[in-house]
């Protein structure tokens, strides 16, 4: 594949990715109760675009440099990117990404709400000054790594933030190729 077609492919793998990211986030910040296949759905096409946009890297033109890369870059980042692959492969070729939901209680401020209607149908908090904020139980889902829990939202965000510095360096290094 020539490198142009490759960052083309990268480039729009990345921005695809950022959609299912989008959708991803609306849904699980909706308040409402999740029955689970809509956030799989998304998760799933969410690690498939991001993979699209790792794997060509590894193959034997470019695993030298991408090898560079990583070892230029922190552990956590290391360790993120190795993890939602990981997810990935779960997702693709066996029972799917481990997944675990658990309720959050969250300010009802921080709730957003897509579709706007009759103020009167919205979320709501009335009471005196220094009264705590109402919250609301969201429907939250959890990846397991070892024995600690984490946001799948919240890693997937950081994943996309790390492959989009891998994107950009790659077409800097690359820009002539």
């Amino acid at each position: 594949m020539k490198n142009m077609d490759l960052q083309s492919q990268i480039s729009n793998k990345l921005r695809e990715a950022g959609y299912f990211l989008g959708k991803l986030e609306s849904v699980a910040n909706s308040g409402q109760s999740l029955d689970g296949q809509e956030f799989q759905y998304l998760l799933s096409a969410f690690l498939s675009a991001c993979y699209s946009c790792v794997d060509p890297l590894g193959n034997r033109q470019y695993r030298k440099w991408y090898q560079g890369w990583l070892d230029l870059h922190s552990i956590e980042e290391r360790q993120v990117i190795s993890f939602i692959l990981g997810q990935r492969r779960a997702e693709a070729h066996r029972s799917g990404a481990k997944l675990r939901s658990k309720t959050v209680f969250k300010p009802i401020s921080e709730i957003r709400v897509e579709q706007r209607g009759h103020p009167a149908y919205g979320f709501h908090s009335f009471g005196p000054p220094g009264t705590p904020l109402t919250q609301i139980g969201i429907d939250t889902k959890f990846f397991r790594k070892g024995d600690s829990e984490i946001e799948a939202v919240e890693i997937c965000k950081k994943f996309l933030v790390t492959i989009t510095i891998l994107e950009s360096d790659f077409r800097k290094d690359h820009i002539l190729e």
